[in-house]
């Protein structure tokens, strides 16, 4: 599928989304937020517990990956540097378009490590029908912010 096509479905499908009474950004950033503070999170073979919390400001998203409850690492990207069309609901795996590196690095302190240094990030969920929701609503995110697919 060529690049204007891909954006051309992707436009008539948030024009469609609109036209149906598809959530807002808001409503759905929230639900993202919930749904991952209750769902993404499983215990290690060490006895660690593990979980993710997200964290919303208009399209701009702050990851923080804690274990027994203390934060561990963190990432900060924009859900409109998100390719839609990367997005793999097996963990909630999802790149950049045309994987530029614009997804920061944060320590559990807020400071930044690497600034734009990644491209690609994840959200896990133990549970696969889990990850697939929220593989949904992550792309509804995305295609609100004015997330496109990368050109190649």
């Amino acid at each position: 599928m060529t690049y204007k096509l891909q954006t051309a479905a992707i436009a008539f499908l948030i024009f469609l989304s609109t036209l149906c009474g598809a959530q807002s950004l808001r409503e759905t950033t929230d639900w993202m937020h919930n749904f991952a503070a209750t769902e993404s999170t499983w215990t290690d073979l060490d006895g660690d517990y593990h979980s993710t919390t997200l964290v919303f400001a208009g399209c701009q998203v702050t990851q923080m990956e804690l274990i027994n409850g203390k934060t561990w690492i963190g990432f900060s990207y924009s859900l409109t540097d998100i390719d839609p069309t990367s997005i793999r609901s097996s963990g909630v795996y999802f790149s950049t378009s045309n994987n530029v590196s614009r997804i920061e690095t944060l320590f559990p302190q807020g400071t930044v490590v690497e600034e734009g240094g990644l491209y690609h990030g994840v959200v896990n969920f133990v549970i696969k029908e889990d990850a697939v929701r929220f593989t949904r609503a992550f792309i509804h995110a995305i295609l609100l912010c004015g997330g496109k697919p990368s050109t190649f």
